[in-house]
């Protein structure tokens, strides 16, 4: 036993919040400790629109622009909510901050021609055009590689494999084994 102002210090610090701080590329299937509701929401196209056109202050249906960082907001909220950009999930009882960087979406990931105009150039969205930061090279490969790590790339990746290498089975145990083992690649 311990004495009450222990007690209650101890359930004072179970009241203090936890961060889950993420931060890098993402496709749908990544972020699981995100609640459901939200990561919907995060993927989809407008989010992408909404970043590139949204000016500081601005307010858009799915982020807001607040002093230049983007900020995912619920599908409903009270308009006389100041910040409905602090989320809370009903389902997980979780309060959720989502800060946008970056949208990637397919006309960013365009390769200018070598021949393009200034004017051109300066009304592209494509990274190719963008001064400093990531390369459109750069990001295309951290896209690739997030895409590529699904179970669907991989197991086809598998296929393409055992198909190039045209193995032959002269034993029926082998091949047996190879088919229980790995059903996928026989489909």
């Amino acid at each position: 036993a311990y004495p009450k102002a222990v007690g209650l210090e101890i359930k004072t610090n179970e009241l203090i919040g936890t961060t889950k701080v993420t931060e890098g590329w993402y496709t749908s299937t990544g972020l699981a400790d995100l609640a459901s509701s939200i990561k919907t929401r995060l993927f989809k196209i407008t989010v992408a629109n909404e970043v590139d056109d949204l000016d500081v202050g601005a307010k858009g249906s799915f982020v807001w622009n607040v002093q230049g960082d983007y900020y995912m907001v619920p599908e409903s909220y009270l308009p006389s909510n100041e910040y409905p950009y602090v989320i809370y999930d009903e389902s997980s009882k979780t309060t959720t901050i989502v800060r946008v960087k970056e949208a990637v979406k397919q006309s960013k990931l365009k390769k200018l021609p070598e021949d393009a105009t200034a004017e051109e150039i300066a009304n592209s969205d494509s990274y190719d055009a963008r001064e400093g930061g990531a390369s459109l090279h750069q990001i295309a490969l951290q896209v690739a590689s997030l895409l590529s790590d699904s179970d669907t790339y991989k197991k086809a990746a598998n296929q393409k494999a055992v198909e190039d290498a045209a193995l032959a089975y002269h034993d029926q145990a082998v091949y047996d084994y190879f088919v229980s083992t790995f059903p996928d690649l026989f489909d």
